[in-house]
């Protein structure tokens, strides 16, 4: 007893809390700013800046040695970024939709300096900016609205409003004058048109349109300039112009400017600083050419296709590159002086296009090294919509912002190590094989199999020190294996630009990288698992074109088409509505089979072959879906499957739900396909149970019905109803009204919806009640139309309840949880479950008030179920939330619990969910626009794997109960072993006395 007690107190941990220092141990982060649109790739002295502006809609400053973010600034979702400029004060944004500002931020620290807003245009959202002589702002807005603007304060210092049919894009400052470019519509073509304008007083001098200026866009017009004059360049219908701005009739061809034939305008260099250089394409080469009228240099090889120039002024000269494709797995690059017309090199940087397809744009940066000689970098952007840095004819290093528009991910378990590496499976043997081996060759794999079980022990137990002495994460060697603990997984993500990344969870590495050009990837589904001898499989569903859908089936573990032979590894099909993964599998490939409803009705098997669908009709009595067009529609179908006479599956509609025109669907909630279920009830404190409504098919679904154009809106109004709907039978079993709840803005959704088990939570913005409506018509809802004609007897309506709204307004989340009946140990009398015989659950909600704007909703998984759930919440303020499911129990009690609640351990009722700083999960870490969050069970019941992403990407591990399977960070494992010595030692001294003192009582 008393080494018992010794062993407890010394393996007790003398801390719990969580060090700074153990922060990133078990989770990562990946910073992103999304696809560049705007870049400024700068040099002052023996410093190199790189600015973006991104699609994103985010501002910053990367590091070009690391390529990590020096500082970025984070726009609302709605905050469009319309045009970027580096000024002598700094950095110039424009930004907005119905209201525009216009902000200058520092550009080495990144804060704000000022800000100025106007009305914007939703129709007309271009904007250009430029910097007068003395550094104020000059802003076209909307094309039509010019405004001068201090560049120290921002105070507006005049505006003018254009009265004109013409459409104006880009604007110039040249001296005293500025220039606005742009053009009118014509009867065939758009013709360009010119405003120059006093930059002082901001007063008209004249518009007009230069004489051959039909061009088929306003891509087509360039604009150069030098110290005199400012030369506007456009592609016409048929020949390339230039014309000296400010004087209306000064029209030349630039093939008579520049002596050459066929000329088409590439690029401007440098556009943003007037540069008077500029790449002509002139039949089979490319030029630099350079106001007013000499040719500097000539590229010699003729790469017609996939040629890419940028330019950079350093070191007192001007540097021209041109970067064209090699093999397929290398870049060439030509370095040229354009000032001295001198080439300085040819260069091969090697590049694997497939990886993330051909470059699109180039930036770059002309140093001197220390040698003498000129050394560069270049920043590109690649057809994915990712960035790389390349130096010294190699890649430094690349960011994956294609995964800021990633719209699909799916973990994906490794396999173990011995069913990964076992070659002879005999449970897998063709009698074939198994007739013509013998016994002795058959006794003889088993040894050498026993015999590489024992050579790879020390291995092990060095693995497992490493482990329990928390040094598991030290090595740099990527394993894909899986762990004990079952955390190292593959998480693969697909995004809109045909980018697929596949990373490790443990560390965040790259497993590998796909590019398929022109698809926009929409679902990624795991149709195979590891087993003996057979890696995972992975199938990806996108979209070519509006009428085309395509599948890729890939090896999970290293991203090859599969087969390996390429035969069936991609299929092409019409436009597809839905995907859904069948609990049936292919025999020979043991992967899953894919139900794929087509726009036309009718439903595909991937793979379709006699055995599958042999397999698939015998499962055809079972199957039923439902098909929505998601959020914002006003329907919801159910439909099952039936063989047409031709051979084909068909979709023959069972049931269908029509809300009325003012309300469309805003959020979906389904239980995950991968959930366990713990228990069938929930225990009361007076030992009776509430046994839980457990319908698998049983969907939760959102709408909203709003009147008026928004909340600043006096007639505004808006409410939420949650609908609880059979997806075989089409029966509404319940629904409840949330009165004055909605978006925060109509561009801002802010309603999000989670199912488990027998509970839902929804999270919607309350407007107060004066956006409450008087009440809800849903005389025009339609359920059932099919089948209330075939049943004889009909069932009542759901009654609906209505939830009183708080006099206050912000975020709120509701709870619901559905039993099969009010009283306690009362249930459904049946050992099967059937959707046509089942009565309406009994439904307890709740309500709860919380304090920060949520963006994104889902909840951990576990794989037994036992653990605690834990609602997780993607704030707009950039962090990952936790919320126990404890706090949000509908049971809670308002007023003092009973002793049969406190015997429950059901926590008093508040209406407040307080901010926790302890649950968020991202610590300090800054992770804005989170949209997606996906979570996956781990062979620990207590911790789940959870991952966020949307512009960033984190992981982590989450443990709503706590660790209770995993022995603590400070546990004495030195004591343990000691305290077990000592017991064996112990019991082996107690057994000899034993057996002397039995001995020696014999002889009495």
């Amino acid at each position: 007893m008393l080494l018992l007690l010794l062993a407890c107190l010394l393996c007790t941990p003398v801390f719990s809390a969580i060090h700074v220092d153990q922060a990133g141990a078990t989770d990562w982060h990946k910073e992103l700013v999304g696809t560049p649109s705007h870049v400024f790739y700068t040099r002052t002295g023996q410093r190199s800046q790189l600015f973006v502006g991104t699609e994103r809609n985010v501002l910053a400053l990367i590091s070009p040695k690391t390529g990590n973010s020096v500082w970025r600034q984070v726009l609302e979702p709605s905050d469009d970024l319309l045009s970027v400029r580096l000024g002598s004060h700094g950095l110039v944004s424009i930004s907005g939709r119905r209201l525009i500002h216009t902000r200058l931020w520092d550009a080495q620290t990144g804060f704000l300096v000022w800000d100025q807003s106007s009305d914007g245009n939703v129709s007309k959202p271009a904007a250009d900016l430029t910097f007068t002589g003395g550094g104020d702002v000059v802003t076209l807005i909307n094309g039509e609205t010019v405004t001068r603007l201090s560049g120290e304060e921002g105070s507006i210092l005049w505006s003018s409003k254009l009265e004109t049919s013409a459409t104006y894009r880009c604007i110039y400052a040249h001296g005293r004058v500025l220039y606005l470019i742009g053009t009118k519509q014509s009867r065939d073509y758009p013709e360009v048109s010119i405003i120059q304008m006093d930059a002082i007083t901001g007063r008209i001098i004249e518009e007009y349109q230069p004489p051959n200026g039909a061009v088929r866009a306003s891509e087509d017009i360039f604009v150069a300039g030098d110290v005199e004059h400012v030369y506007l360049y456009w592609n016409g219908v048929a020949r390339a112009y230039r014309h000296i701005l400010g004087r209306q009739a000064d029209v030349e061809e630039v093939e008579e400017v520049f002596g050459i034939e066929s000329a088409e305008i590439v690029t401007v260099l440098q556009p943003e600083t007037m540069h008077p250089d500029i790449i002509i394409r002139a039949k089979d080469k490319y030029l630099i050419a350079r106001n007013p009228h000499t040719v500097v240099h000539t590229f010699q090889r003729a790469h017609l296709e996939g040629n890419i120039f940028a330019t950079a002024h350093s070191l007192g000269k001007t540097h021209v590159l041109r970067l064209t494709r090699g093999s397929g797995k290398e870049l060439r690059a030509e370095l040229v002086d354009s000032t001295s017309a001198k080439a300085i090199g040819t260069y091969s940087i090697p590049f694997i296009e497939r990886m993330s397809g051909p470059v699109q744009k180039a930036f770059l940066d002309v140093f001197p090294k220390k040698d003498g000689s000129i050394g560069f970098r270049i920043f590109i952007i690649t057809a994915d919509g990712s960035t790389k840095l390349l130096k010294d004819g190699a890649i430094v290093w690349t960011k994956e912002e294609a995964l800021t528009k990633a719209s699909a991910a799916v973990y994906v378990d490794l396999p173990e190590k011995s069913l990964l590496s076992q070659v002879h499976d005999e449970l897998n043997e063709q009698p074939e094989e198994t007739a013509s081996i013998t016994s002795i060759e058959r006794y003889m794999r088993r040894v050498r199999s026993h015999y590489n079980k024992v050579k790879a022990l020390p291995e092990r137990i060095v693995a497992m020190s490493k482990y329990l002495f928390g040094s598991s994460n030290t090595h740099d060697d990527m394993d894909l294996r899986a762990d004990m603990l079952g955390v190292r997984k593959v998480i693969v993500f697909a995004s809109k630009t045909g980018k697929v990344v596949a990373y490790d969870t443990e560390r965040g590495r790259t497993v590998w990288e796909r590019y398929f050009g022109g698809i926009s990837f929409w679902q990624v589904e795991n149709i195979r698992t590891s087993v003996v001898k057979y890696p995972p499989v992975i199938t990806l569903v996108g979209n070519r074109d509006e009428s085309t859908s395509l599948l890729y089936r890939l090896n999970a573990l290293t991203g090859d088409d599969y087969p390996g032979d390429g035969s069936n590894a991609t299929s092409e099909f019409g436009l597809i509505r839905k995907v859904m993964r069948l609990p049936l599998e292919e025999p020979e490939d043991r992967t899953h089979l894919l139900a794929l409803v087509g726009q036309d009705s009718q439903v595909y098997l991937h793979p379709d072959s006699p055995v599958a669908r042999g397999a698939f009709e015998t499962f055809l009595p079972t199957f039923h879906l439902y098909l929505t067009e998601g959020v914002g529609s006003s329907e919801l179908g159910g439909f099952k499957v039936a063989q047409s006479p031709d051979g084909n599956y068909k979709l023959i509609s069972t049931w269908k739900v029509e809300f009325p025109d003012d309300e469309k669907i805003a959020a979906l909630g389904e239980v995950s396909k991968h959930e366990h279920v713990a228990s069938l009830g929930r225990v009361l404190g007076n030992r009776s149970v509430l046994y839980k409504y457990l319908n698998p098919n049983l969907l939760a679904l959102a709408t909203i019905a709003t009147t008026g154009t928004g909340p600043f809106d006096a007639q505004f109004t808006s409410v939420v109803l949650l609908y609880l709907i059979d997806t075989v039978t089409g029966s509404i079993h319940y629904r409840a009204e949330f009165k004055g709840a909605g978006h925060v803005l109509p561009d801002i959704p802010s309603i999000h919806l989670v199912q488990s088990e027998n509970w839902a939570v929804v999270s919607y913005w309350n407007h107060g009640p004066e956006a409450a409506p008087s009440q809800i018509d849903q005389s025009t809802i339609e359920t059932e139309q099919d089948l209330k004609k075939k049943r004889k007897k009909k069932r009542k309506p759901a009654a609906a309840t209505s939830f009183a709204v708080p006099d206050a307004k912000g975020f709120e989340m509701a709870t619901l949880e559905f039993y099969e009946s009010a009283k306690p140990d009362s249930r459904l009398e049946s050992n099967t479950f059937s959707s046509f015989q089942s009565k309406r659950p009994h439904v307890i909600a709740q309500s709860y008030a919380f304090p920060k704007r949520i963006n994104a909703m889902a909840l951990t998984a576990t794989g037994a179920g036992i653990t605690t759930k834990e609602v997780l919440l993607g704030l707009a303020e950039g962090h990952l939330y936790g919320v126990n499911k404890r706090l949000l129990d509908p049971r809670r009690p308002v007023g003092a619990p009973t002793a049969d609640e406190k015997e429950e351990g059901v926590l008093p009722y508040r209406a407040t969910l307080d901010f926790n700083p302890k649950e968020v999960a991202s610590y300090h870490l800054y992770v804005p626009r989170i949209e997606h969050v996906l979570s996956s069970a781990t062979k620990l019941e207590s911790t789940s794997l959870t991952i966020a992403w949307g512009l960033d990407i984190f992981c982590a591990r989450r443990s709503p109960s706590k660790a209770f399977d995993v022995l603590s960070e400070g546990f004495n494992y030195g004591a343990l072993l000691t305290t077990i010595a000592a017991l064996i030692l112990g019991i082996w001294v107690a057994k000899g006395m034993a057996q002397r003192k039995k001995l020696n009582d014999l002889w009495k």
